[in-house]
């Protein structure tokens, strides 16, 4: 769960990883742009899920969780 008091880009910020992955819908284009505002953007990867036997692509998204440098 993520805490609302504390902002999420802090988070990731003091994450102890170097990248935060996540899958979204491919069709989902309400929340691909909430990922792309929030940093996130597609890596290349894919995965094909399946719900009651139809196929529901998704595409990995990646964002730094630490600042290089």
């Amino acid at each position: 769960m993520i805490r609302s008091d504390i902002p999420n880009d802090l988070m990731l910020r003091r994450a102890p990883y170097p990248a935060v992955r996540l899958w979204v819908v491919e069709g989902n284009d309400r929340a691909r742009r909430f990922y792309e505002r929030a940093g996130f953007g597609p890596d290349g990867g894919t995965l094909t899920e399946y719900a009651d036997g139809s196929p529901v692509p998704e595409l990995r998204y990646r964002r730094a969780a630490a600042a290089t440098g």
